[in-house]
Protein backbone atom coordinates (compact mmCIF):
# COMPACT_ATOMS: atom_id res chain seq x y z
CA UNK A 1 0.00 0.00 0.00
CA UNK A 2 1.36 3.41 -1.05
CA UNK A 3 1.46 6.08 2.00
CA UNK A 4 -1.01 8.42 2.59
CA UNK A 5 -3.80 6.99 0.45
CA UNK A 6 -6.57 5.32 1.54
CA UNK A 7 -7.03 0.97 0.93
CA UNK A 8 -9.02 1.04 -2.34
CA UNK A 9 -12.39 -1.09 -1.28
CA UNK A 10 -13.11 -4.26 -3.53
CA UNK A 11 -15.34 -3.60 -6.25
CA UNK A 12 -18.44 -5.34 -6.04
CA UNK A 13 -20.68 -7.04 -8.48
CA UNK A 14 -24.38 -8.56 -8.43
CA UNK A 15 -25.08 -11.23 -11.56
CA UNK A 16 -28.43 -11.79 -11.90
CA UNK A 17 -29.50 -15.25 -14.12
CA UNK A 18 -32.07 -17.06 -15.10
CA UNK A 19 -32.11 -20.26 -13.36
CA UNK A 20 -29.66 -23.07 -11.31
CA UNK A 21 -31.39 -25.64 -13.59
CA UNK A 22 -29.75 -24.90 -16.68
CA UNK A 23 -26.00 -25.91 -17.52
CA UNK A 24 -25.71 -22.44 -20.11
CA UNK A 25 -26.84 -20.39 -16.97
CA UNK A 26 -23.88 -22.38 -14.28
CA UNK A 27 -21.71 -21.87 -17.27
CA UNK A 28 -22.18 -18.36 -17.28
CA UNK A 29 -21.87 -18.05 -13.04
CA UNK A 30 -18.48 -20.41 -13.24
CA UNK A 31 -17.18 -18.03 -15.69
CA UNK A 32 -18.07 -15.05 -13.65
CA UNK A 33 -16.83 -16.47 -10.53
CA UNK A 34 -13.32 -16.96 -12.33
CA UNK A 35 -13.16 -13.41 -13.72
CA UNK A 36 -14.03 -11.46 -10.11
CA UNK A 37 -10.98 -14.35 -9.10
CA UNK A 38 -8.82 -12.36 -11.29
CA UNK A 39 -9.80 -9.15 -10.32
CA UNK A 40 -9.97 -9.45 -6.77
CA UNK A 41 -13.49 -8.60 -6.90
CA UNK A 42 -16.47 -9.61 -4.53
CA UNK A 43 -19.59 -11.21 -6.76
CA UNK A 44 -22.93 -12.21 -5.63
CA UNK A 45 -24.89 -14.56 -8.11
CA UNK A 46 -28.63 -14.49 -7.45
CA UNK A 47 -31.04 -16.54 -9.71
CA UNK A 48 -34.45 -15.64 -10.35
CA UNK A 49 -35.89 -19.04 -11.15
CA UNK A 50 -37.37 -17.90 -14.36
CA UNK A 51 -39.58 -15.80 -12.76
CA UNK A 52 -39.59 -11.72 -13.66
CA UNK A 53 -41.40 -10.40 -10.61
CA UNK A 54 -38.66 -12.26 -8.14
CA UNK A 55 -35.78 -10.66 -10.45
CA UNK A 56 -37.15 -7.27 -10.40
CA UNK A 57 -37.22 -7.70 -6.84
CA UNK A 58 -33.90 -9.32 -5.67
CA UNK A 59 -32.47 -6.58 -7.76
CA UNK A 60 -34.29 -3.90 -6.30
CA UNK A 61 -33.02 -5.08 -2.99
CA UNK A 62 -29.71 -4.24 -3.64
CA UNK A 63 -30.50 -0.75 -5.45
CA UNK A 64 -32.74 0.35 -2.73
CA UNK A 65 -30.52 -0.95 0.44
CA UNK A 66 -27.44 1.10 0.87
CA UNK A 67 -25.97 -1.71 2.88
CA UNK A 68 -26.32 -3.91 -0.13
CA UNK A 69 -25.16 -1.63 -3.06
CA UNK A 70 -23.01 -3.19 -5.45
CA UNK A 71 -20.66 -1.20 -7.96
CA UNK A 72 -22.81 -3.02 -10.92
CA UNK A 73 -25.24 -5.01 -11.47
CA UNK A 74 -25.32 -7.35 -14.76
CA UNK A 75 -28.24 -9.08 -15.55
CA UNK A 76 -29.76 -11.80 -18.25
CA UNK A 77 -33.36 -10.40 -18.05
CA UNK A 78 -36.31 -12.67 -17.38
CA UNK A 79 -39.00 -11.64 -20.45
CA UNK A 80 -38.19 -7.79 -19.85
CA UNK A 81 -35.65 -5.65 -20.77
CA UNK A 82 -35.82 -4.19 -17.33
CA UNK A 83 -35.91 -0.44 -18.26
CA UNK A 84 -37.32 0.70 -14.93
CA UNK A 85 -34.77 -1.20 -12.46
CA UNK A 86 -31.83 -0.08 -15.23
CA UNK A 87 -32.71 3.41 -14.46
CA UNK A 88 -33.42 3.12 -10.63
CA UNK A 89 -29.55 1.27 -10.66
CA UNK A 90 -27.90 3.89 -12.79
CA UNK A 91 -29.66 7.28 -10.29
CA UNK A 92 -28.40 5.38 -7.71
CA UNK A 93 -24.39 5.42 -9.17
CA UNK A 94 -24.48 1.16 -9.86
CA UNK A 95 -22.91 0.29 -12.95
CA UNK A 96 -25.59 -1.71 -15.63
CA UNK A 97 -25.23 -4.42 -17.66
CA UNK A 98 -27.32 -6.51 -19.88
CA UNK A 99 -26.46 -9.90 -20.63
CA UNK A 100 -27.06 -11.80 -23.74
CA UNK A 101 -30.03 -9.13 -24.08
CA UNK A 102 -29.94 -5.69 -25.90
CA UNK A 103 -32.64 -3.01 -24.99
CA UNK A 104 -32.95 0.58 -26.74
CA UNK A 105 -32.67 2.18 -23.72
CA UNK A 106 -29.03 2.02 -22.99
CA UNK A 107 -27.81 4.36 -25.30
CA UNK A 108 -30.09 6.90 -23.55
CA UNK A 109 -29.15 6.00 -20.23
CA UNK A 110 -25.39 5.88 -21.30
CA UNK A 111 -25.73 9.54 -22.29
CA UNK A 112 -27.48 11.32 -20.04
CA UNK A 113 -25.48 9.77 -16.97
CA UNK A 114 -21.75 9.16 -16.29
CA UNK A 115 -22.67 5.51 -14.75
CA UNK A 116 -21.37 2.56 -16.92
CA UNK A 117 -24.01 1.36 -18.82
CA UNK A 118 -24.31 -1.83 -21.19
CA UNK A 119 -25.28 -4.84 -22.73
CA UNK A 120 -23.23 -8.28 -24.21
CA UNK A 121 -24.94 -10.16 -26.53
CA UNK A 122 -23.80 -12.72 -29.25
CA UNK A 123 -22.98 -11.96 -32.84
CA UNK A 124 -25.75 -13.97 -34.66
CA UNK A 125 -24.01 -13.25 -37.84
CA UNK A 126 -20.89 -14.86 -36.98
CA UNK A 127 -22.32 -18.17 -35.27
CA UNK A 128 -24.09 -18.79 -38.05
CA UNK A 129 -21.06 -18.33 -40.75
CA UNK A 130 -19.34 -20.97 -38.15
CA UNK A 131 -22.31 -23.39 -38.19
CA UNK A 132 -22.78 -23.12 -42.02
CA UNK A 133 -18.42 -24.11 -42.11
CA UNK A 134 -19.02 -26.68 -40.18
CA UNK A 135 -22.42 -28.07 -41.81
Amino acid sequence: MLRGLPPMNKLKVVVSLLTEDNDFQLEQAASAQSAALKLDANLQIIYSGNDAVQQTQQILSFIQDPAKRPDAILAEPVGTSMEQIARAAVKAGIGWGLINSNAEYIAPLRAQFKTPVFCVVSDHEAIGKIQGQQM
